[in-house]
């Protein structure tokens, strides 16, 4: 009786067809059989070498998984619904990649094979953005998206580099932030004073905070006597609903700063906010759905430190 072959060992043998047959054990499939791969050739010799091909494949590291090959566009919804899902937060996940990976990347690459993608592939679906008229920044997003998922795919076996890094970044020219006037956030302050969320704008116009940090804070976090608060959270609003209160990613330890001369006074910070202090985590910048406050100037960028003002 001949010894049995040890694991691992590929076959060959000729079959009743004509054809030489060759079988390569790969691993283990995810319920638990055997994964062995099939070459066959006309002649002996070359499917010999096609079955050591896939044997220096599979001792590399970098076998593909069983199965038909995976397209960019599977594999970019498997990594955003099971793995970018993961690790990024629910709005963030909803707001920029979600969109950017089913309207943007997914027509654009979807249909080439994850494994045959090129930097020419990559570069030419960005020049096409560009003309389209998309902005740089939104084309380095989504240059930073396909990298992360191209980063994951390598990782796991799929492709044998990522090819998103043989690309150049698109480049995004940083415009200079021009400050408010001292003028411009006193009228914003007078305008916030009539808006039943207005003490969130006055707030963050005097202490520079980002949005969602005005969002987060709550009343434990503010002490109107000392004329102190503490930003420790923030607060995001995914697809419209109510905000949640989240912690910074960074985890860093609670700050807490001065208030300067507060354009909010405590008077009128009791006088209009006394109907949310009901609860010590209800939030004094809570927004009102129903009358969102908006002023006429891109926030994010022209946000100031404590008296930064510009000389008008």
């Amino acid at each position: 009786m001949p010894a049995r072959k040890p694991n691992k060992r590929s076959s060959i043998y000729l079959g009743r067809d004509g054809w030489w047959h060759g079988w390569v054990t790969i691993g283990i499939k995810d319920d638990g059989s055997p994964d062995r791969r099939h070459r066959k050739a006309r002649t002996e010799a070359a499917v010999t070498r096609k079955v050591r091909e896939l044997e220096r494949t599979r001792d590399s590291g970098h076998m593909p998984g069983a199965g038909r090959p995976v397209t960019v566009g599977q594999w970019m919804e498997t990594w955003l619904t099971t793995i970018a899902s993961r690790r990024i937060r629910r709005s963030t996940l909803e707001t920029t990649y979600a969109p950017k990976v089913r309207n943007r990347i997914i027509p654009g690459l979807g249909k080439h094979r994850l494994d045959r993608l090129t930097p020419e592939h990559i570069e030419r679906f960005y020049t096409r953005l560009e003309v389209e008229g998309l902005a740089s920044a939104t084309v380095l997003q989504i240059h930073r998206i396909l990298s992360r998922a191209l980063k994951v795919a390598m990782q796991r076996g799929y492709v044998t580099r990522n090819v998103a890094t043989l690309v150049d970044a698109p480049s995004v020219s940083q415009d200079e932030i021009e400050p408010l006037t001292l003028v411009e956030a006193l009228r914003i302050v007078r305008l916030a004073a009539t808006k039943r969320n207005g003490t969130r704008w006055s707030v963050a116009l005097g202490l520079g905070l980002r949005q969602g940090g005005a969002l987060g804070l709550r009343w434990q976090h503010v002490d109107l006597d000392a004329g102190r608060l503490t930003v420790g959270s923030s607060s995001a609003s995914p697809g419209g609903t109510a905000a949640q209160t989240r912690m910074p990613v960074a985890r860093t330890a609670t700050a807490t700063t001065a208030h300067p001369a507060a354009p909010v006074t405590p008077a009128l910070a009791r006088s209009e906010l006394a109907a949310d202090s009901t609860s010590p985590n209800s939030s004094p910048t809570r927004v009102d759905a129903r009358s969102r406050f908006r002023p006429s100037l891109w926030w994010h960028s022209r946000r100031i430190g404590p008296l930064s003002f510009r000389s008008a």
